[in-house]
């Protein structure tokens, strides 16, 4: 995370790192091509980010982050509130 995000930021971050979180386990599903060796050595930086932006979420971007979540697992076949959250 950068640090001079504003607070305001954090939430939609931290979606968007689930949705680089979600296509990187798809690549690696496929395995076999460029994109899934990029996707192996992304994933760990994209977990590490999302682990220190989660501890530092207030209630309010907490609330935001889970409804993002909620959302994205409704309209997406990846499942991504299932490996990026856990409440």
């Amino acid at each position: 995370m950068h640090p001079d995000y504003p607070t305001l930021d954090r939430a939609q971050r931290a979606l968007e790192l689930c949705r680089d979180i979600a296509a990187c386990k798809l690549y690696l599903m496929r395995a076999g091509d460029i994109h899934a060796l990029t996707a192996t050595l992304m994933l760990p930086c994209y977990l590490a980010e999302l682990e220190r932006l989660r501890l530092r979420l207030g209630p309010e971007e907490m609330k935001r982050l889970k409804e993002g979540l909620r959302q994205m697992a409704s309209t997406s076949s990846t499942g991504c509130s299932s490996h990026c959250f856990k409440d």
